[in-house]
């Protein structure tokens, strides 16, 4: 009885396990990316999940892959395997000049994919998206900047989640005039 009980346990833990982990960035490669976890962000995690503590410790923005991205160029984002995609929702990309993000930094949206985004609108085989972007023409050079990934999901609690991936920006420009047009 009690080896049916506790096999019974098991079952359910490996079925509710993946139903509450959220979507993680994989592509362009997070902060820290061995303790990123995948709770929703809230105004004492912003930005980044900054000292957030998902059961490994509190998140620090550790770079372990600085990303290289050239203005102009295609680069993808792409997400870990598993976690609960929530049938998608709105996926906002946008970069923020600071090497070291703050609750006062500031955000350039760079793309916005309304519905559909971190998966294929009304999928349910269990794939993630895989998404192209581009920084735009114009943007300024930067040797260490953040990229943010943030997601509104479709179905569930209204929940925000984000995750932050360091950067290098090369091929733009040295003004912050077309940086500065951009909305925040």
């Amino acid at each position: 009885m009690a080896n049916s009980i506790l096999r019974a346990s098991l079952l359910m833990a490996g079925l509710l396990g993946p139903a509450a982990a959220h979507m993680r960035m994989a592509h362009p490669v997070p902060f820290s990316p061995q303790m990123l976890g995948s709770s929703p962000i809230d105004a004492l995690t912003f930005p980044c999940k900054i000292g957030a503590s998902d059961g490994a410790g509190a998140y620090s923005l550790t770079v372990s892959t600085m990303n290289k991205m050239v203005v102009g160029q295609d680069q993808t984002l792409d997400f870990m395997p598993g976690g609960a995609p929530h049938n998608g929702g709105t996926c906002q990309l946008a970069i923020s000049l600071d090497a070291t993000p703050t609750k006062d930094s500031i955000w350039k949206i760079i793309q916005v994919y309304e519905g559909g985004c971190p998966v294929p609108k009304d999928a349910t085989d269990g794939t993630h998206g895989t998404y192209s972007f581009k920084i735009p023409d114009g943007f300024p050079n930067a040797d260490t900047a953040t990229f943010a990934w943030t997601w509104f999901n479709r179905v569930g609690n209204r929940e925000m989640y984000m995750n932050c991936a360091p950067i290098s920006i090369s091929g733009g420009s040295e003004s912050k005039d077309y940086y500065n047009s951009l909305p925040n």
